[in-house]
């Protein structure tokens, strides 16, 4: 038989409920505190990393916006602005449908001669097949 003289409330190490009501005794035995810190070191590295990842991240978002307006101003208005505008067929008329069409044209050329960075696939990948007709099968069982 085992040694019932523990509580149920030494089985746990932050004050909740005990995973096993027998684990106060191991617990006690390998001096585990009974209130661990809840924020150490390691939390604060990963808070700092994400915060300072968010941040790049809004800056990116933000050159992105401005080269967006950028392509836009200079595609439908063929002048050099950062400001956004948004297409109107006022000006251009039914040519504006083409203004899409050249741009899809000019990423094709450039994934097709470019670097092979532009392609979209990682060298990995187009090894693999990444869940195309050459990819292995999975078996299970």
């Amino acid at each position: 038989m085992t040694d019932t003289t523990h509580s149920v409330e030494d089985a746990t190490t932050r004050g909740g409920l005990p995973v096993s009501p027998s684990l106060g005794p191991a617990l006690s035995g390998e001096h585990v505190p009974a209130y661990a810190p809840l924020v150490d070191r390691r939390v604060v590295l990963v808070t700092t990393i994400s915060v300072l990842l968010a941040i790049a991240a809004a800056f990116i978002a933000e050159g992105l916006m401005l080269l967006i307006g950028l392509i836009t101003n200079i595609s439908f208005y063929g002048r050099v602005s950062t400001s956004f505008a948004p297409p109107t067929t006022e000006y251009l008329g039914a040519f504006v449908i083409v203004i899409p069409v050249i741009g899809g044209l000019i990423v094709g050329l450039m994934a097709r001669y470019g670097s092979e960075g532009i392609r979209g696939h990682s060298p990995s990948c187009r090894s693999t097949g990444c869940g195309g007709r050459r990819s292995a099968r999975w078996r299970w069982g």
